[in-house]
């Protein structure tokens, strides 16, 4: 009879620390996704500020912007990455190219 107590005692405690692992392990897989999400967020908020400034420097006459939040003009829209994350952003105007130093907003002649 003892040995059946610490038999079933260890079964117990097998199951309770498996138990245990799965609960950090699932732990451990939403604190990957969190960090993602977080990654994508801060993307999204890059991509905003960069296409609100070559927007509003596209209205107000143009000229050269430097940004340093990792943006850059890709396929019609201000993109901004946070490490693989990436965000995008639609913007007024397509004349604008990258640079090493950011982008450069092309002005309409009608402005200057």
């Amino acid at each position: 009879m003892k040995g059946l107590i610490n038999l079933e005692t260890i079964i117990i405690f097998l199951i309770y620390f498996g138990l245990i692992g799965i609960f950090v392990t699932s732990l451990n897989n939403s604190n990957e996704l969190v960090k993602e999400k977080t990654n994508f967020i801060s993307a999204k908020g890059n991509a905003t500020k960069c296409s609100a400034i070559a927007d509003s420097i596209y209205s107000n006459s143009g000229g050269k912007v430097n940004l340093e939040d990792n943006c850059f003009f890709e396929e019609g829209k201000i993109k901004s990455k946070k490490e693989k994350e990436t965000a995008e952003e639609e913007t007024l105007t397509e004349k604008i190219t990258n640079s090493k130093k950011g982008i450069e907003i092309g002005v309409e002649k009608h402005y200057k």
